[in-house]
């Protein structure tokens, strides 16, 4: 939106059950075929989530390059006419598109991705700690995992597309330090310092608030159940939880509120908790809300804190919603 309002044009691809949410700010939004609640849900990605260390971690994300070749094509249609493409760390693509293409690349990462001797890497952060030149290793080493994922499937592609590979072809990421070239990283230097050793178009710029939706008004059903009794206690796992054990999740929250004598507000997200008919009738359910109108309506809230995700969605950003919480 910032991009758009100093006068560019901005193309916005991404999962089509995204759709709505791109094109109600006044974006252009191409799809990208698949679901990505349905990658969430996927086993690969519950592997990697139960992981009770790195290098198990690293063999169940390596999975996941099977489900993504056939976004490459999309990816590239998209990007095509562009005169410059952000892309995310999952879709190391980006890169090769622009070289090919001869514009800018630039990563946007919702986590650090540059080598620091400072700290480890977030995938081995709550790990026993070894010293600078370990924690340097450990972002080499998710560097490469984040780069076996894409690199198989954008091979294929490249070789399906041009009969060659691109040229060189290697991990982007180390790339991405040069004017034409950034990366600019969307987190508080108060959670990741910017490493000293950074190269210069290399940019923590803080957290990507997303501004309150102009007009936004809450269903009346929600607006409702509010004014009915004392503020309630919300709870929502956003685009974390299990679908197989949603029903019993939502059933055991349930409990523990009434339990706990309280009214609740539960969010649905993308597979955490279950739609239920029969709620009892100090319980509202609903699948989103804007965290900073919502928020400062509870006596408290139980939330995952997910990182990097606007304040509309129930995968929402924790400072945010702290921020939120606290107004």
């Amino acid at each position: 939106m910032e991009l758009q309002r100093a006068g560019y044009a901005v193309r916005v691809a991404t999962f089509a059950n995204f759709a709505s949410f791109v094109t109600q700010h006044g974006l252009e939004f191409y799809p990208i075929r698949g679901d990505v609640t349905a990658v969430a849900a996927s086993d690969q990605v519950k592997s990697a989530g139960q992981a009770d260390s790195p290098l198990k971690f690293i063999r169940s994300f390596n999975t996941l390059k099977s489900l993504v070749f056939e976004l490459q094509q999309d990816f590239w249609r998209r990007v095509k006419g562009a005169t410059a493409v952000i892309y995310h760390p999952g879709v190391a693509i980006g890169y090769f598109i622009a070289q090919e293409l001869g514009i800018p690349s630039i990563l946007a990462t919702p986590f650090p991705m540059t080598p620091t001797r400072a700290y480890p890497n977030l995938i081995f952060y709550d790990r026993v700690r070894l010293g600078g030149g370990w924690n340097w290793l450990t972002h080499k080493l998710f560097e490469q995992v984040m780069w076996q994922t894409s690199k198989s499937p954008i091979k294929r592609f490249w070789r399906e597309k041009f009969g060659r590979l691109p040229a060189p072809f290697a991990c982007p990421y180390p790339q991405q330090n040069r004017p034409t070239h950034p990366t600019i990283t969307s987190c508080s230097p108060h959670v990741f310092a910017q490493p000293a050793e950074a190269p210069p178009h290399v940019t923590f710029t803080g957290y990507w608030f997303l501004e309150e939706e102009a007009g936004w008004q809450p269903p009346p059903a929600l607006q409702a159940f509010l004014q009915a009794g004392p503020p309630p206690v919300y709870v929502g796992f956003g685009s974390l939880g299990d679908a197989a054990e949603a029903e019993q999740t939502t059933k055991l929250i349930i409990a523990a509120l009434r339990q706990a004598g309280q009214r609740g507000v539960l969010a649905t997200g993308w597979s955490g908790m279950a739609q239920m008919a029969d709620l009892p009738p100090e319980i509202f359910m609903l699948e989103s809300a804007p965290h900073a109108w919502l928020f400062p309506q509870m006596a408290a809230v139980v939330h995952h804190g997910g990182g990097g995700h606007n304040g509309r969605w129930p995968a929402g950003g924790c400072a945010q919603h702290c921020h939120s919480a606290q107004q």
